[in-house]
């Protein structure tokens, strides 16, 4: 069996394995595992040893020092910036699409895979938040002027893009079109409730209920709120890991966690898919 197609079947396993731990674990994945399949990335690196190792390697740095400093910021839960190092070391550059015979010019495939990751993210998260999740909770509040305005630019941006795009090329396919005005809808549905998904994602917990890597909505806490939980550890922050959880976890006051947040690992699961089936996104859009 090719060396290619070996990595790629290891790719999707670990990604699909990851996305299920994600998805009815409560989005904790075991550190074992994530050890392990960091491990089987960089065997599969040495096994394979080759002109391009090297660069592999590198981009695994990369991202998994942007993963860090996304981590650091609660952007970013760690197993997914850890999956993320893992995909770059499986697979450094992007392979020839199964399903779309469009040249990749070399990029790295992890590129691909965020791509795409960030446009299923747009398209579902919209859709579950509103529609799926949202049917037994409060009644969905008024769009605000400044969301509105928001939306608005986000639509016309996608159109005049459409445009641009028919004006440069004189054609388009339908695909291409559809996919666009799909992203156009979502990002502005994303614009205009914005805050009611943020809110959606949100529950109310004591922090004896904290568990380690989950992320604080500092930016909606009240300034008293936040002045209390400082006072008692002064680096609090967005991340609760386990010093934050020990100097907290005796405080009667509830916090704002994220602990209704999508599933990231299954929107990369996603993305890798997509990467695999029709190449990078925006070649095959453009």
């Amino acid at each position: 069996m090719p060396a290619e197609l070996i990595r790629i079947l290891l790719l999707v396993l670990i990604s699909l394995i990851y996305a299920l731990y994600d998805i009815f674990n409560k989005r904790n994945v075991p550190d074992l595992f994530v050890y392990a399949s960091l491990a089987v990335g960089l065997l599969s690196t040495i096994a394979y040893w080759s002109y391009l190792s090297l660069y592999s390697i590198g981009i695994a740095v990369v991202i998994g020092a942007i993963g860090y400093i996304f981590y650091k910021g609660g952007q970013l839960g760690a197993g997914d910036g850890f999956e993320l190092v893992t995909i770059s070391l499986l697979l450094p550059i992007q392979p020839t699409p199964f399903l779309a015979s469009i040249a990749q010019f070399g990029m790295p495939f992890i590129l691909s895979v965020l791509v795409a990751t960030g446009f299923a993210a747009i398209v579902i998260v919209p859709i579950y938040y509103l529609l799926i999740d949202g049917k037994n909770r409060r009644k969905i509040e008024k769009v605000d002027a400044k969301s509105m305005v928001k939306g608005i630019i986000i639509l016309t941006v996608y159109l005049v893009l459409l445009a641009m795009i028919y004006l440069v090329r004189y054609q388009i396919s339908l695909i291409a079109i559809v996919l666009i005005l799909i992203l156009a809808v979502s990002s502005m549905f994303m614009a205009l409730y914005a805050n009611e998904i943020n809110y959606r994602m949100i529950s109310f917990v004591y922090p004896k209920e904290l568990e380690r890597g989950d992320m604080i909505a500092v930016s909606i806490m009240k300034k008293s709120d936040l002045a209390y939980f400082t006072r008692a550890y002064e680096k609090f922050g967005r991340v609760a890991d386990d010093q934050l959880i020990a100097k907290v976890k005796d405080l009667n006051r509830k916090l704002p966690v994220y602990k209704k947040a999508v599933p990231f690992a299954a929107f990369i699961f996603i993305g890798v898919v997509v990467s695999l089936l029709f190449g990078d996104i925006f070649l095959f859009i453009f």
